[in-house]
């Protein structure tokens, strides 16, 4: 059974089960459509994966230039990643990148920027309203076929109802199907919200009457059992997000769980600035100000801040192998991050550069 067959056959049951609902809900499936467009990979209608569209730019992934700590002093008898730093300077290599949601080349950039962004903003906001959860709310087919907008007024005011006042809500267009190995479409958020009163009180629950069926929910006040009441007026699906083992833990870090939900996020083809989140409640950007601080790049081993470096040309020295030759990312021995030695038969090999020499000054901005 293939997605829209799949979808056929989840229409019929709903039909069959929901006939009060039948009058608000759009039949609309005489012309079939494939979940994914032939021609265009993680494309349905006007939703894409991020990472699906064109090439930006031909500069990008493109060798820029090299970051490097060369400080051995401070590297003496430190270790990193298993490696000995003694006498070695650590290096990063930088490559152009458009940060653009569509690139496929620099899609992973991006993630990894406006990670950084989210984790900044809530950390902020966590001073005040305590432990940011992750949420994950699902609209029922008989929302399908409204507009973003709508769905997203939808779900502010799901999430207001169950006492989630405010957060990060990432798009999510689609799901993966691990049996088939493919994308079919099904809008649903992420959150990354503050709860009112936090949601210990529900962690950490021995009694657990909110999973009863006979309505045993109806006599707890926690979120677990506020989310059963509301699902049954509005027929919203929004609960604590859980990990494989099906367990319900904190966020050990927040930065870390925007990455990976920004790494298969959708964007809209149709408009010119796509956004895969949005910023509601408390969070929003006209209650809550952040101002955030250039982040530099600093050396994992001795703390220290990386700067731009050139290789001194020494002739008759053997280091035709060294890593920083090697600026391919498809390359199969290609390393971003190394260690390498600064000096060699009593020559410096690597020299850094002042801001004066390049057109920009200023320090790098981590991703």
């Amino acid at each position: 059974m293939d997605a829209f067959e799949r979808q056929q056959e989840d229409w019929k049951r709903f039909k069959e089960y929901h006939p009060e609902l039948l009058d608000s809900v759009v039949d609309d499936f005489s012309m079939p459509e494939p979940i994914i467009n032939s021609e265009k990979w993680g494309t349905y209608k006007n939703y894409q994966l991020v990472g699906c569209g064109d090439v930006t730019s031909p500069l990008c992934q493109k060798y820029r230039e090299t970051w490097a700590c060369l400080d051995v002093d401070a590297h003496k008898g430190k270790m990193w990643k298993g490696e000995d730093s003694t006498n070695n300077g650590f290096f990063r290599k930088i490559h152009y990148s458009c940060k653009k949601p569509s690139c496929c080349l620099c899609y992973e950039d991006w993630a990894l920027k406006q990670a950084h962004m989210i984790d900044d903003r809530i950390k902020v906001a966590s001073k005040r309203w305590g432990l940011c959860e992750h949420f994950v709310l699902s609209f029922p087919m008989k929302y399908y076929y409204l507009s973003e907008e709508e769905l997203l007024k939808l779900a502010q005011e799901a999430l207001l109802r169950r006492g989630i006042v405010g957060g990060c809500v990432i798009k999510h267009a689609f799901r993966y199907d691990e049996f088939k190995g493919e994308w079919y479409f099904s809008y649903h958020l992420h959150v990354l919200g503050f709860l009112l009163g936090g949601y210990g009180r529900c962690r950490h629950c021995k009694k657990r009457i909110c999973e009863g069926r006979n309505k045993e929910y109806m006599l707890c006040d926690g979120f677990n059992a506020v989310t059963r009441r509301c699902y049954e007026k509005d027929g919203i699906i929004v609960k604590i997000a859980v990990d494989k083992l099906g367990r319900e833990g904190e966020r050990n870090s927040v930065y870390y769980t925007a990455k990976y939900q920004l790494s298969h996020a959708s964007i809209r083809t149709d408009k010119k600035r796509p956004h895969a989140y949005v910023w509601f409640g408390i969070c929003s950007y006209k209650k809550l100000k952040v101002t955030r601080e250039k982040r530099k790049a600093l050396c994992p081993i001795c703390g220290g801040e990386l700067h731009r470096v050139l290789r001194c040309g020494c002739a008759g020295l053997n280091d035709y192998d060294s890593q920083s030759y090697i600026t391919d990312k498809d390359s199969p021995v290609y390393r971003r991050e190394y260690l390498e030695p600064v000096f060699f038969e009593g020559r410096c090999l690597w020299a850094e550069v002042p801001n004066s020499y390049w057109r920009r000054s200023g320090s790098y901005e981590e991703e």
